[in-house]
């Protein structure tokens, strides 16, 4: 079934007062329902294969996109050796899987910088192994950790928007911690970024306390948007959401740099909204920018923004983390 058919239809079901689309959101995969369904009827990219009980496959050899890679340039293995396992237990019980990937050294102006990884609406971490071997690649510490109801967080079912929005915030406390006991590098030279969905607990960690920077790839806005651009009908969010996942509304209290990435061809988040969102930031236009990429989509199956040209993604952010200074 296409988005825009399936947001059509949701949409349908929005309207005639039912329910909002707040709990339409999540596609995680718990571990618990790793099987064939997840790893042997699924494509090379959406395979979802590790159990609770494995690990992560953090090594793996990845048959990357022709466009992906430039003549000479290569995304080196993440050593399984040196993950650092930094699960978070919540006051209900709940583990939040999460883990630290140390820089590798050999570009020490990132090597200081944490990117705290909030990934999309699908599966989990082990679908964005991928893009988290890329930051890795462009030199930088990385933290990852998966929500409720994705991967290995042991709360199955999807958060309610308090419960997420509880979750980022000890999670931001939790890097202070980090580094304060030296598992990451500099507490001061924390970069959020997020991919689609991840852009609402990013949006959050943030104003709760921001990091050196906002990076927002294919940066979820509002329902509302999410809602028009995948069936060409635009209503008021009041009626298909409670609003508590409008980031074009919450945004507008965020006053630290922020990067926000888009594809021209993104299936998901329309430039105009995006652009629109990034405008509605408090961030000094100095600080603020829209990097808009031609002909890119939306997720990795697709080919999204790393996968379409990883020395051009990574070459942004350096040039983004050296204007924003708080970073470097």
């Amino acid at each position: 079934m296409s988005s825009r058919i399936a947001a059509t239809g949701l949409l349908a079901v929005a309207l005639s007062g039912c329910v909002t689309l707040d709990g339409f959101l999540f596609n995680g995969v718990p571990c618990g329902d790793v099987g064939p369904s997840t790893c042997a009827d699924k494509s090379y990219w959406d395979q979802v294969c590790t159990t609770c009980d494995a690990d992560y496959a953090w090594d793996r050899d990845y048959e990357w996109f022709d466009e992906t890679l430039e003549a000479g340039e290569s995304i080196r293995a993440i050593d399984p050796g040196r993950i650092i396992d930094a699960d978070l237990t919540r006051p209900d019980g709940t583990i939040l899987d999460a883990y630290v990937i140390p820089a590798h050294g050999d570009q020490p102006e990132n090597a200081e910088i944490t990117l705290v990884y909030h990934h999309g609406n699908y599966a989990g971490i082990e679908h964005y192994l991928p893009r988290i071997r890329m930051a890795h690649e462009a030199g930088y510490t990385v933290y990852v950790w998966d929500y409720r109801g994705f991967g290995k967080t042991t709360d199955t079912a999807p958060p309610t928007p308090e419960v997420w929005w509880a979750d980022a915030q000890a999670v931001r406390d939790q890097l202070d911690s980090l580094a304060a006991d030296g598992t990451l590098p500099d507490a001061d030279k924390l970069l959020i970024y997020a991919n689609s969905l991840g852009a609402l607990p990013a949006v959050e960690m943030s104003l709760y306390q921001p990091g050196c920077a906002l990076v927002l790839e294919a940066g979820f806005t509002s329902i509302e948007a999410l809602a028009g651009s995948n069936s060409g009908v635009f209503v008021p969010d009041s009626l298909l959401t409670s609003g508590a996942f409008d980031n074009m509304e919450k945004i507008k209290g965020y006053d630290s740099p922020l990067l926000a990435m888009i594809g021209s061809e993104d299936e998901t988040f329309r430039e105009e909204d995006v652009a629109q969102l990034v405008e509605n930031a408090a961030t000094a236009d100095s600080l603020k920018e829209v990097w808009e990429l031609p002909g890119v989509h939306h997720g990795i199956t697709s080919i999204g923004i790393p996968d379409a040209g990883y020395g051009a993604w990574a070459d942004k952010l350096n040039e983004f983390m050296d204007r924003t200074e708080a970073c470097r």
